[in-house]
Order: C-alpha cells, then sequence, then structure tokens
C-alpha cells in the first residue's frame, strides 16, 4: 500500500508538469468551464500495443472531444474588372481576346491556361466549415494506474510518456463534377479553372475514425457586360488623368526657373499640347515611353533643361500588343463612363462570381460610322493623326465574343446620328428673338436647326456663320441620319445584334440609353447661385417636385460675344423641340426592336451647367464610396462646361470635346439607372438563364 501510494503521488507530480506543458501549445484550446463526461476505463486500453513489445510508453494524457465535424463549402472568384496590373494608377480596359476567355497572359497573370474554351479561376474553401472542440486533460492516478497494471499483468514494461499528445489531422477530399468532368483535390483550400457552369462540388472531412461530406450546386458566373455608342457611352468629359508640365522648377541651388514655353521640337509637338496631354483608358500593358526635353530659361544662362517620358502613342499603333492603347485615346475612353462603374460595383458586390466588362464605344461615332463601319476617331487628337482607322464597334464585339457570350449590352447611341455637336455650335449663334417668335423665318439659324436635325441634312444650312461653325478641319459638313432616317440605321443594327442572339453570343438583354438634359438646374440651387433673373419664368416644373430652371451658358474670350451664349430661352427651346423628339426617336426604336429603353431620369434636370463644380474637381474613386450627399448636393454640376472641358482636354474654350457631357458625378447618377434597368441581384438572375454556347455549338 505505501508503494502504491508513492506511485499515485510520483504520476500526479508527472502529470502535473506534463499539463503545464501542454498548456503552452497552442494547438490545443481546451475550456476549463465545459464539464468533461466521465466515462470508465475502455476495455481496449491496450488494443492498440503490440504484444510482443516488452516496453510500452503509457501517456500521462487524455484528449477529450466536445463536438463534431461538420462540412461547410464556400467559393470566392477573384476580380476581373477594376484592376491596375501595370500599376500606373488608371483601371485596365484591356477588350482583347486573352482578356475575355481569361486566358493566361502579361495583362493576365492570374488567368488559366486553357486555349479551347474560356475558364475561370475559382478557389473553394472549407473556412466556414465547424471543426472539432478537444480538451486535453492529465488522467486520474486512479485511470493510469488502471491502465499500467493492465499493461503490466501481460508482461510489460511501462515508461510513463509526458510529451503533450496530438489532435488527430484533419484529411478533406475534394469532387468538383460536372458534364462528365471531373477534378479531384485534397487540399483544404483548393483552386480550379472551370467553365462557366452549375458544378456538383462535395466535400469530404476525415478525422481519426469520424468522417462526414456535405454536396451542393456551385455555380460559376463571370458576368460579361458590353457597351457600345458614342461619347457619351466612351466616357467622354471624365478623362483618366492629365499629363502636365509644371510652369516652374528649382534648382538644386535653390533657384526657380520658369517654362521656357518653347521645349526641342524632336517631336514636333507644340508646347501647349505638351503640357495638356489628357490620358485616356489604359489597356493593362506597359507602354512604350520617349523623352521630352523642355528648357527650362535659358541654358546659356544657366537654365535647366529637364526631360519629361511620356507615352509614345505613334509607334504604339505598330506595336500589336500597344494598339488597343492607342485605339482608347482615339476613342476617348474612360472608365469613368456610366456602364464601367456598373461594372465595377457588381465585381465588388459579389465574391462568388466575376465581371468582364467590354468598352468599344468611340467619341463621335454615329450607327453608320464607328457601329457598323469603320471610323478614324476624335478629330481634335493633335498626336493621334495619320490616317489610322478603327474597326467597326460590331466587328470587333463579333472577334471578342467568338467563344463567350455577353450577358446584357448597353448601347448610347443616336446623338451624332441626328447632329449632337452641329446643335450645340448652331446654339451658340442663335439669338433670342428667333426663340421668341412663333415660327422662326427661314433663314434664321433655328429654323436651320429644326429642318437639318430632322432630315440630318446639315449641308443645307445656308447661313455663311452657321456653315462655318458646323465645318470640320477640312472645310467640308457632314450629314447625318437625322430624325428621320435614324430608324432604318437602328433596324440594321439590330439585325446584327440578332444574328449575335441566334449564334448564342448575346444572352441577356440589349439596353439603349436615353439622353440625359444638361441645360437647367433646381430653384434651390438658382437663389443660392443668384441664378433668377429675366428668364426666371422659364422654369420646368415635373409632377411631384420643384421647379427648374434653365441656364445660361457662355464661351469666354471669343471673338464676337454676341456668338458666344446659349441662354435659358435657347435651352428651353432646345428641350421642347430636339430633346423631346430625340428620347421619342430613340423610344420608338427600342420598342421595334424589343430593345430596353434606359431612362436618364429626371435628377439630371437639377444639375445641370450652370450649377457649381464638384469640390476640387472632384474625381470618381472606385476605391472610396461616393457618399450620396455629394452626388445629389443641391446645386452641384453633373456637366463639364466650356471652361472645365478646356481645363481637362486639349482644345480651347471653344472646341474642345468635353463640354456638355456628364463629369463622374453624372456618369455615376446614369450608372445607377443601368443598375435598375437591370433588376435586383443580376448575377443571381444570371445563373437561371440557359448556359452559355459552347465553342463547338457556336461553329456549326
Amino acid at each position: 500500500m505505501v508503494q502504491v501510494k508513492h506511485l499515485s503521488i510520483s504520476l500526479l507530480v508527472l502529470t502535473g508538469l506534463a499539463q503545464s506543458t501542454v498548456a503552452q501549445d497552442k494547438v490545443f484550446q481546451p475550456n476549463p468551464n465545459q464539464p468533461v463526461p466521465n466515462r470508465p476505463l475502455p476495455a481496449d486500453v491496450f488494443k492498440s500495443f503490440d504484444p510482443a513489445q516488452k516496453t510500452v510508453n503509457l501517456s500521462v494524457w487524455e484528449i477529450r472531444r466536445s463536438s463534431t465535424i461538420q462540412p461547410k463549402l464556400d467559393w470566392e472568384m477573384p476580380a476581373r474588372y477594376g484592376l491596375d496590373q501595370n500599376k500606373n494608377g488608371t483601371i485596365d480596359l484591356p477588350n482583347s481576346i486573352d482578356y475575355v476567355m481569361n486566358r493566361r497572359s502579361p495583362v493576365n497573370q492570374a488567368g488559366c491556361k486553357s486555349q479551347r474554351e474560356a475558364e475561370f479561376t475559382v478557389k473553394f474553401t472549407s473556412k466556414a466549415s465547424t471543426l472539432p472542440k478537444y480538451r486535453v486533460q492529465r488522467k486520474s492516478p486512479i485511470q493510469l494506474n488502471a491502465e499500467k497494471a493492465a499493461l503490466v499483468k501481460r508482461g510489460v514494461k511501462v515508461n510513463l510518456d509526458l510529451k503533450p499528445p496530438s489532435v488527430p489531422k484533419i484529411n478533406y477530399s475534394w469532387k468538383v463534377e460536372r458534364g462528365g468532368r471531373t477534378y479531384i483535390s485534397r487540399d483544404r483550400n483548393p483552386t480550379f479553372c472551370l467553365p462557366e457552369g452549375n458544378y456538383k462540388v462535395s466535400l469530404g472531412m476525415r478525422q481519426g475514425k469520424q468522417a462526414r461530406s456535405i454536396t451542393q450546386t456551385v455555380p460559376v458566373i463571370d458576368y460579361l457586360i458590353v457597351l457600345l455608342g458614342d461619347s457619351y457611352g466612351a466616357g467622354e468629359g471624365a478623362p483618366e488623368r492629365l499629363f502636365k508640365i509644371p510652369a516652374t522648377i528649382r534648382s538644386k541651388t535653390g533657384k526657380v526657373h520658369k517654362l521656357n514655353g518653347f521645349p526641342y521640337q524632336a517631336n514636333r509637338v507644340s508646347p501647349r499640347q505638351i503640357r495638356l496631354f489628357t490620358h485616356w483608358a489604359d489597356h493593362g500593358l506597359p507602354l512604350t515611353q520617349r523623352g521630352f526635353s523642355i528648357n527650362y530659361g535659358d541654358p546659356r544662362k544657366g537654365g535647366i533643361a529637364k526631360i519629361f517620358r511620356h507615352p509614345d502613342v505613334r509607334k504604339m499603333w505598330g506595336e500589336p500588343k500597344n494598339r488597343m492603347y492607342v485605339e482608347h485615346q482615339l476613342a476617348h475612353r474612360s472608365s469613368y463612363t456610366h456602364a464601367s462603374q456598373l461594372a465595377m460595383r457588381l465585381e465588388k458586390s459579389d465574391q462568388r462570381s466575376s465581371v468582364t466588362f467590354i468598352n468599344l464605344a468611340q467619341s463621335g461615332a454615329t450607327i453608320r460610322k464607328g457601329v457598323l463601319g469603320a471610323y478614324k476617331g476624335v478629330e481634335n487628337e493633335p498626336l493621334l493623326k495619320g490616317g489610322r482607322t478603327m474597326r467597326p464597334q460590331m466587328s470587333q464585339l463579333e472577334t471578342l465574343l467568338r467563344q463567350r457570350s455577353a450577358d446584357d449590352l448597353f448601347m448610347s447611341i443616336g446623338g451624332n446620328d441626328m447632329g449632337f455637336a452641329n446643335i450645340i455650335a448652331l446654339l451658340m449663334l442663335s439669338a433670342d428673338q428667333d426663340v421668341l417668335l412663333p415660327h422662326p423665318p427661314p433663314l434664321s439659324i433655328l429654323s436651320g436647326i429644326s429642318h437639318s436635325f430632322s432630315t440630318g441634312k446639315w449641308s443645307s444650312i445656308g447661313h455663311p456663320i452657321a456653315r462655318s461653325a458646323i465645318e470640320d478641319a477640312n472645310g467640308k459638313i457632314h450629314d447625318v441620319a437625322g430624325v428621320n432616317g435614324v430608324g432604318k440605321d437602328y433596324a440594321k443594327l439590330n439585325g446584327r445584334l440578332n444574328q449575335l442572339r441566334q449564334n448564342g453570343k448575346l444572352l441577356g438583354d440589349v439596353h439603349l440609353i436615353g439622353p440625359p438634359f444638361f441645360g437647367s438646374v433646381d430653384t434651390a440651387a438658382a437663389k443660392q447661385l443668384r441664378l433668377l433673373g429675366p428668364s426666371s419664368a422659364t422654369g420646368i416644373t415635373h409632377t411631384k417636385q420643384p421647379a427648374t430652371l434653365f441656364c445660361q451658358v457662355e464661351l469666354r474670350a471669343t471673338i464676337i460675344e454676341r456668338f458666344n451664349t446659349i441662354s435659358a430661352l435657347e435651352f428651353r427651346w432646345a428641350k421642347q423641340n430636339l430633346l423631346s423628339t430625340l428620347s421619342g426617336a430613340m423610344q420608338t426604336a427600342a420598342r421595334a426592336n424589343q430593345w430596353k429603353f434606359v431612362r436618364p431620369g429626371i435628377e439630371p434636370f437639377k444639375h445641370g451647367l450652370c450649377g457649381q463644380a464638384p469640390n476640387a474637381w472632384y474625381r470618381y474613386n472606385p476605391s472610396r464610396t461616393i457618399q450620396g450627399n455629394q452626388l445629389h448636393r443641391s446645386g452641384v454640376r453633373w456637366f463639364r462646361t466650356p471652361e472645365d472641358g478646356a481645363a481637362l482636354q486639349v482644345g480651347d474654350i471653344q472646341k474642345n470635346k468635353g463640354m456638355f457631357h456628364p463629369n463622374e458625378l453624372g456618369y455615376l447618377h446614369l450608372s445607377r439607372q443601368l443598375e435598375k434597368a437591370l433588376g435586383p441581384n443580376p448575377i443571381k438572375n444570371r445563373g437561371n438563364r440557359p448556359p452559355h454556347a459552347q465553342p463547338w455549338q457556336l461553329r456549326e
């Protein structure tokens, strides 16, 4: 009895030491408040021991499990739009087959290797699973003595093992099945490259003798959005950034040198064009650069020659990998446009899916030239002249969708088909008295606008000053479809879209985006900005909405002051006689071709050109949420004034292309209108559509 007592005491001391050792081990997380169930000595305490063994290490510890394995699987897909792969501060718009197919490429390092069909990276995770909880405690002296006695009785020498025990390892098994294809992995969180579709996914978890499994359906969805159209779709008015040369620099001695004003002209570009070169969308690859030498002061009198680096767009046009970057500059595409902001918002709203965005819109395009026919690009690009021509938007789209299907297609097209730029230029020349006449005389500018707007025959304008205002750089006036002919052009466009749908390349809806009105502001802002004057009676009253007042916009620094203003009366005339007709023609085309018409809403009426500028040239930042009070704050304008356009883009105050286009906030509002048109949960609803056409089906 004395020996047993001493043995018990020694066991208590030894087990106490071991317990202090295990308490420091982070693998185990015993809960001291949880009761430990008492259980009798197991009958097979020595079952795992080999009878031939002469010595056995008996652990002084035991592991008690208080819960069971409960598998739970989840998945996520990495974002595909809203990235900046070349780290230049501009969101990438690749518009390439490799991007659309998610193939591994320099601009898509995280892509998949498959060349036959589009596959997308899907990471499965078991982190939401419930893992067993264990409690590690020392064996009681009675239990330990009983186990030792049972072993000694069999003639085995027993050594007490003080080493902390380990919890049995959890083994994972994944099985992903669809259409005869099976993917298997034993990783805890495996990653697969999978084509789109619904998959049967099984997760099995085993720990020792305990095993559980779960099976569920997982939809792999990459939501493909396409944007076609003109300047309102491309993003004119909201360029990515502006390349500027500082007006002064400071030498090492602290002396300030001013810009000499005449740079070294190896590139044959004027100082003004160098200082104001607008950057548009980026294709995501490293850019070919070239240097510009700029003199600050007279180098012969201590001046400094400074070298600046800038994208060499002329050279990149001849480089196939960089040609899309040059097309972005020709088309004035921007990631701030409405459909782009929508795509980024959808991308961030759901980690279980990804978004592919294609923007083929071109500033200045019409249905005939740009969408269905080739187009040279924006006329006022001083660095991009030389006879370059972009392929039609529909032809580019058909190439990109060779093995994919578009989920939704947005179009912002129709304004240039009726002479939008000509209307703005001629309204600057018209006189208020013509507006007040019940029937303007045939030779008046307003009468010419109405006639050409309907027929598209802008070359029929007879007023000599008016003709000079709408001529291009070569002295030509271009006729367009006009209200009377645009319906036929919409029908031709719909024929091409129907071919896409018949070939399984267009699954969702076609959305035609209506034109917003930019010539008015809400009454409260007008009073605050002291805009109430002789034209205060020309307000627009909406049902259950406060009245809005028409703006007056002036072009400063013009030769003839009379011909530099669009008055409130003229804006009212344009809304009543032009905008309503244009919107009606677009709605008629949408009904005839079974498209959805996206209304811009009445909010733009309250945030027109005569409102206040957003705070500090506010830029939409995709990484930061725009507060509602910034977007809807009374009096904040959502459109670029002529001064805004001249400050942000190349071109003087009269000829810059950015004026009268939405700014970042205007595009943000329009993106929310597009989101409403898609309906709630567009990505989830996408899973209910038929699966995308397979490559072999498209060849038939």
